[in-house]
Order: structure tokens, then C-alpha cells, then sequence
């Protein structure tokens, strides 16, 4: 059921473009002037800002929910059964009461039908709009579940009291969800993590997970391999990746 949200979230997202994005791809032949570009930027970025705002709020939402039937005793296998339902409907209510409403908010009015879709983009070979929810919300929520949440509820002792907070810092995801962006705003290529892991030196996905997430048991190497790639250029990470 989450796959369908997540589908439906990102249902506006296209293959990946072979050519470079500029912004001839929006503006046509004319150069735009430097304060529309200015502008431009800042509105995808708030764009972005957005997206990590919903996916907050979804992991909370998911975080008090299994934590208060924890504490009641529920058995762990039935919050795993449960839970499938429980993101379906706190996606559905992020995308319609956050995430549509704020790109309202932005003057990013989105179509009845396809949301994400924006004039703007329609007319465009890129979809930012849909990458920013696919980037920090899509994609982020299964991966909380399966490494952080379902893990963490184990250890939740059933006491009452209050629910304590979510012990998550989202600080180096944000990091990496940034240096995606950037990528996909200057190239139009939607790079995936694995691939970050790649030009890190790293075959497996393990060590960027553990960075996300800021695990103790990050060794020092693999945080500066790791911040190596985030401070590349979007061009110069294409061109080491090619290499792999």
C-alpha cells in the first residue's frame, strides 16, 4: 500500500535526461536575468525544504504511533503488521495536508490529479517537484523503518509516562539528500545513493547508511570518503562516477 503512495507521489518523475540541465530547458533561448535566477533558486530549495518538513512529520507520526502500542503491550509482530497500513495513511495525509497545501504556500500550485505536477513543470524536461518528495520522502521512509524504527521499538521498555522523543538526528541525511538535489538541479541526472556509496570507495551501502543515520560505529575513513564526494561538484561526481 506504501508503494502505491510512493508511485503516486512520484508518478511525475521522467527517465533520466541524457542532455545537461540549463536553464534553457525553462527559460528558452533568452537568458533570464540574475534576480529571476536568484529566485529560482531559492524556490527550489524551499522546495526541497518542504519535502524534509513531510518527511519529519511522517517519521514522528510513525515513531509516536508504534511507540504508544509498544507501551500497551502490543506484540512487535503485530505493530510489523500493521504498520504497512499506518504509513499509507500518514503518507496520504502528509502529501494532501503538507505537501500540497505548501507548494501552494510557494506559488507551486499543483494539478488536481498528478500531485507534484506543476505548470511550470509540464512544460519542462525535469520535475524537480516530484524529486524533492521522492528524494526525502519516498525513498526515506522504508529505509527508517527497516533501520531504525522496527530495531528501536525492541527496545522501548511497556511503561506508561510520556513518549519520549524520536532518538534520530537527521543532520548527515539531510546532507545527502541536499547533495542529490543538487545534482539532479544542475544535471538532471537522479543519482541514487548507492551511487555516492560508489564514488566513496564503497561497494556495499553500509558505511553512507551508518553516516545517515550518525552511528557510532562509523569509522573516520569512511565519514571523510564520504564528505569527499558531498563537497564535489555535481559535474566533477558525474565525471568519477563514469569511472567506476
Amino acid at each position: 500500500m506504501f508503494d502505491e503512495w510512493s508511485t503516486r507521489a512520484a508518478a511525475s518523475v521522467k527517465e533520466r535526461e541524457s542532455h545537461q540541465f540549463t536553464p534553457a530547458d525553462f527559460f528558452g533561448t533568452q537568458e533570464p536575468t540574475q534576480p529571476y535566477l536568484t529566485y529560482w533558486n531559492e524556490t527550489i530549495d524551499r522546495t526541497f525544504e518542504l519535502a524534509k518538513i513531510c518527511r519529519r512529520h511522517v517519521t514522528s507520526e510513525l515513531w509516536v504511533w508504534s511507540v504508544w502500542h509498544r507501551r500497551r503491550g502490543t506484540p512487535l509482530s503485530r505493530i510489523e503488521h500493521d504498520i504497512p497500513d499506518r504509513i499509507a495513511a500518514v503518507c496520504e495525509d502528509t502529501l494532501y495536508r503538507k505537501w500540497r497545501a505548501g507548494l501552494g504556500v510557494l506559488g507551486l500550485q499543483t494539478s488536481a490529479l498528478h500531485s507534484g505536477t506543476t505548470a511550470l513543470e509540464m512544460a519542462s524536461p525535469h520535475t524537480w517537484v516530484s524529486e524533492a518528495w521522492r528524494i526525502a520522502v519516498a525513498e526515506e521512509v522504508p529505509q527508517f523503518l527497516a533501520e531504525f524504527l522496527l530495531p528501536a521499538l525492541d527496545k522501548v521498555p511497556a511503561r506508561s509516562g510520556r513518549i519520549p522523543p524520536m532518538p534520530i538526528s537527521h543532520k548527515n541525511r539531510d546532507a545527502v539528500d541536499r547533495f542529490i538535489q543538487r545534482v539532479f538541479v544542475a544535471t538532471g541526472e537522479k543519482i541514487l545513493r548507492a551511487e555516492i556509496s560508489l564514488v566513496a570507495g564503497y561497494q556495499s551501502p553500509t558505511e553512507l547508511k551508518r553516516y545517515q543515520r550518525g552511528a557510532k560505529n562509523l569509522n573516520r575513513t569512511a565519514k571523510r570518503e564520504i564528505e569527499r564526494v558531498l563537497s564535489l561538484s555535481p559535474p566533477e561526481f558525474l565525471k568519477q562516477l563514469h569511472r567506476q
